[in-house]
């Protein structure tokens, strides 16, 4: 087979196919350069209301004219220490005025003599609830509905050693015959 070219399709001159051929390749590598993806990956489109913030740049606005106030005030602040004459202007020398200070005082030492009169009144008066009946009452209640006898128990003994006194019983277990209040605890 000859090294020359061979067109696919048979040609009358096939120096002039190869050209051709070579014409057609070259446009169609340039059109698959320049072409563009088929899918589309940008975002979309942000709205011109978003674009925009008009509230962003009001607040922005206000918060410049704040500032250019503040910075007026201290500069005039600055230029009136600037102008002094280094004079101390500290000076507190204002009387207190008050137009209803004299009733006041008035009203706060008739409320402390109300007071007085009141806490007098109280000490006075007896208590209309006889406790000691009721608690007498309660107590006879409480006493029918328990299942042992109540009263005060006698104090715990103190001073055993490893939980155990005489005999093998607990330091805290009541002595033969003597388990209820008014009698007293075995010792250890």
């Amino acid at each position: 087979m000859s090294r020359g070219y061979q067109p696919i399709l048979p040609a009358a001159s096939r120096y002039l196919q190869e050209k051709w051929d070579k014409a057609a390749y070259r446009q169609h590598r340039s059109k698959v350069d320049s072409a563009f993806p088929a899918v589309d990956t940008q975002g979309p489109q942000t709205p011109s209301h978003l674009q925009l913030n008009l509230k962003r740049m009001q607040l922005d606005r206000e918060r410049q004219a704040v500032r250019e106030r503040d910075d007026c005030v201290r500069s005039a602040r600055l230029v009136a220490i600037v102008q002094s004459r280094g004079r101390v202007d500290n000076w507190n020398s204002y009387s207190v005025r008050s137009l209803s200070n004299e009733r006041r005082r008035r009203e706060l030492a008739q409320i402390g003599v109300e007071n007085q009169r009141l806490v007098g009144r109280l000490r006075q008066q007896q208590s209309e609830y006889a406790r000691e009946r009721h608690w007498e009452r309660v107590e006879l209640i409480r006493n029918g509905i328990a299942r042992y006898p109540r009263g005060l128990r006698a104090p715990q003994v103190t001073g055993c050693q490893g939980g155990r006194g005489e005999k093998g019983r607990s330091c805290l277990a009541p002595a033969p015959g003597a388990a209820w209040a008014g009698q007293r605890l075995s010792r250890c």
